[in-house]
């Protein structure tokens, strides 16, 4: 690392792989080091003429606003097309956060390239620092496109068959009792338990609003949007679980409280019992 002119540095080299400058950010940065701040070293590539800067360009931008003649660098030694392709990946760790949007004009670009094209999705992926399903929907939208629709109808399975599991009603074990016939029945789950018309379209009417709210993540990448949509399917499909043990702990509070008001008539009826007998009343 060393530091070097300012004015030495060439940005026309199409070595900015962001969509647009930030220059609110690149003020921020400014009156930071109007300030006194030091911020790392920017990174750049020379040919033997020229520095193209690759990676930095909020820092770079800032430095020229604060009236600096010089900047802390990071140099190699590479071409043009070196810097660009470094600059695919650059702030995936450190920096300005990257927008999907400046994911995929990185994709996109190499994407475009006649050597670069060639390289495969995880090589691309590498480089740009994204995910290897992000570059093939980019690559391939109409196969990307197919396969989220087969996630989806795979998901959608899933979940159905978890529910359809969930709310099967189990048979309740016939609680011991001697003279207590019913409370015996009181645990059985009746008919209005079961999986009903009004279940499948409350069922149909969750199912779009999932569909929706993964539609409304719109400026989130395939990758996350499936992610998303499969999270949402777990969340149902767990919700429906509980609901269902939520269903079962209640019918057996209903059977518990059968058996109390039951135990208390026989109680009341045996007090009944022995004040005839003894022809006093009971406490």
């Amino acid at each position: 690392m060393k530091t070097i002119n300012i004015k030495t540095i060439r940005t026309d080299g199409g070595t900015q792989s962001r969509v647009e400058i930030n220059n609110e950010i690149v003020t921020e940065y400014a009156e930071a080091i109007k300030a006194g701040a030091e911020f790392p070293a920017v990174v750049v590539f020379n040919d033997g003429v020229d520095n193209w800067l690759a990676d930095g360009f909020h820092r770079f931008h800032a430095h020229n606003q604060a009236g600096k003649t010089s900047i802390s660098a990071d140099i190699h030694q590479g071409t043009a097309r070196d810097a660009v392709l470094f600059s695919f990946g650059a702030n995936g760790t450190h920096g300005l956060k990257r927008s999907n949007a400046d994911k995929r004009k990185a994709v996109a670009t190499m994407l475009s390239d006649a050597e670069w094209a060639e390289w495969s999705d995880r090589k691309i992926a590498e480089v740009c620092g994204v995910g290897h399903p992000f570059v093939a929907a980019i690559r391939n939208p109409e196969v990307a496109t197919k396969q989220q629709s087969n996630r989806e109808i795979s998901a959608a399975k899933k979940t159905k068959k978890v529910e359809s599991d969930s709310t099967t009603p189990t048979k309740s074990e016939p609680a011991k009792a001697e003279s207590k016939p019913a409370v015996a029945t009181a645990s059985v789950v009746t008919p209005a338990e079961e999986y009903t018309e009004l279940d499948a379209a409350r069922d149909q009417i969750e199912g779009l609003q999932d569909a929706l709210a993964v539609a409304n993540i719109g400026s989130a990448d395939p990758e996350e949007a499936a992610q998303a949509k499969n999270l949402i399917a777990e969340l149902r499909a767990h919700i429906k679980t509980l609901e269902a043990t939520l269903k079962a702990v209640k019918i057996s509070r209903d059977g518990f409280q059968n058996q109390v008001v039951e135990m208390q008539r026989q109680i009341n009826r045996q007090r009944r019992e022995i004040d005839k007998l003894a022809g006093t009343r009971t406490a």
